[in-house]
């Protein structure tokens, strides 16, 4: 399949015209994550109908007319494992996608696994197989190689069919809905806009501090995350993690301290010392009650975790019973919350619980609640064979024990 290469304003005119006439586009970026601290989007592939475009963002610099259609509630857009593409989308324009139709999650709900793979599907639904020959190539070169634009022509040409494959499947399930319902996530303003006030927690080494200390990580954290930014670079370039660790631990007081420690490089301290010794300052001047803390959650009883192990169990076998992986309606630390939740008599008003809502509810949820509540279920554990498995109502499904 020969694709419609878009190197100029008419070019990309005409593919937007084409999205329009048609209202439905399948869709593939390929970017380059670790280089800078925003992604380097390299190449967009779009597909309408059965025609391939691949749209060179280092020619058309200003593509706000396509971001536009990916935001357009009437286009239908489809991605599959779309997460980071649609991030690049939101960074690049600011605007929220809507009517997106994620083939990852479309096949999850459809019962071929959880997390299914690109080729994987292709190959089990379509028949089809593609190559995998290019997925670490540099797609920031130019002139792009044959190979690069087979590669890329072949990720976005089966979308379409394979989202059609999986919405007919779907729909003879009853569960398109669900789909729909969970691929809205991608239209949430705060899927986009993390709250990033406790990202220096995730710092390895960070439950060793003390409040004091914590603070100085945490400023270290904000200075390090604005520069990588202003500079749009990495943030282990400005400063690893494990030299931001070794300063909270023992905060320096001059900039000469900073050029004797450990792992640093020469030129950061010349570079960033002010505004280091700047970020220490200001945590030691932070009173007692402003320091940051350890969330100060209560330890689940042995009972809670028990009863949460058992609902896991109920949950997989009625998962099973639907043909749906268990990963797709609850995990096991939302299920540990529901049963905290309902013993402090809050369950009722959580309605940030996608499992209180919606299918979740009706097809898992209010049987968990049930149990919850103390109505009377007939179960029991038993081996068969050799085998674990779950009688829940005089049915029985099979226990896989990982």
């Amino acid at each position: 399949m020969i694709a419609k290469l878009v190197v100029s304003p008419a070019d990309l005119e005409e593919l937007c015209n084409h999205i329009d006439s048609v209202g439905l586009a399948a869709f593939d970026f390929e970017f380059i994550p670790e280089r800078t601290y925003f992604p380097i989007l390299c190449l967009v592939q779009v597909c309408v109908e059965t025609t391939p475009y691949l749209v060179d963002p280092f020619v058309i610099q200003d593509l706000s007319s396509l971001w536009n259609r990916v935001a357009d509630e009437k286009v239908k857009c489809i991605f599959h494992a779309g997460s980071q593409d649609l991030e690049i989308v939101f960074q690049s324009s600011g605007l929220i996608p809507k009517n997106i139709f994620d083939t990852q999650i479309g096949a999850g709900f459809a019962g071929f696994g959880y997390s299914a793979g690109y080729r994987r599907l292709l190959s089990d639904i379509l028949n089809v197989q593609i190559a995998k020959t290019e997925s670490f190539s540099d797609w920031q070169s130019r002139p792009l190689t044959p190979a690069q634009i087979d590669y890329a022509v072949s990720d976005v040409l089966h979308l379409i069919p394979l989202y059609n494959k999986i919405v007919d499947r779907l729909v003879s399930q009853g569960r398109l809905e669900w789909a729909v319902e969970e691929c809205k996530t991608y239209e949430s303003n705060e899927y986009y806009e993390h709250d990033r006030s406790r990202a220096f927690m995730r710092i390895k080494g960070a439950n060793s501090l003390n409040s004091r200390g914590l603070a100085v990580l945490r400023e270290m954290w904000n200075w390090r995350d604005t520069e990588a930014r202003r500079i749009n670079k990495p943030p282990r370039v400005v400063l690893s993690d494990n030299v931001m660790l070794e300063i909270a631990r023992k905060p320096s007081t001059s900039i000469d301290d900073l050029r004797n420690m450990r792992g640093i490089r020469p030129d950061q301290p010349r570079v960033y010392g002010k505004a280091i010794i700047a970020a220490i300052e200001k945590a030691r001047a932070l009173s007692d009650q402003d320091l940051p803390t350890w969330p100060t959650g209560k330890v689940p009883t042995k009972s809670e975790v028990l009863t949460g192990d058992f609902l896991y169990i109920v949950l997989k076998y009625l998962a099973n019973e639907i043909g749906l992986a268990p990963e797709h309606i609850c995990t096991r630390d939302e299920l540990q919350l529901i049963v905290r939740l309902h013993k402090e008599n809050k369950l009722e008003n959580a309605t940030d619980l996608k499992i209180n809502e919606g299918w979740r509810y009706d097809v898992v949820g209010k049987q968990l609640i049930e149990i919850l509540s103390g109505e009377e279920i007939n179960a029991q554990v038993v081996m068969t064979d050799g085998n674990l498995q779950l009688k829940l109502n005089n049915r029985s499904i099979p226990i896989k024990v990982k």
